[in-house]
């Protein structure tokens, strides 16, 4: 792991993973768009660690946004909590009603 200010780089092999500072800002309220949204560790379909699965209806917080593999032509994917389940990780935006510009 190597810190850098507000963002913390674990190194996975080839992969790095950006994970947000551990004092985190709600700074949007939303929710998931469709059944099964993969609540994953990292924002990289490549990673295959799932922490948990969003639903509708389950509300989301959102923290911050980052840059990650593409999903329907879009790269951003957004670090939030499920508020129903408390699982925490990263969705793509693809998949979500609400969107944070806050950069992890």
């Amino acid at each position: 792991m190597v810190g850098l200010g507000a963002v913390t780089l674990a190194l996975t092999g080839s992969l790095v993973v950006a994970s947000p500072a551990s004092a985190l800002t709600v700074r949007a309220l939303g929710d998931y768009t469709g059944a099964s949204a993969r609540i994953r560790h990292s924002q990289y379909l490549s990673d295959p660690v799932i922490n948990g699965l969003g639903q509708p209806g389950h509300r989301t917080e959102h923290y911050c946004r980052a840059y990650g593999s593409s999903v329907s032509g879009n790269t951003y994917w957004q670090y939030h909590t499920n508020r129903r389940t408390r699982v925490t990780g990263y969705t793509s935006e693809t998949l979500l009603n609400t969107r944070t510009a806050w950069a992890c």
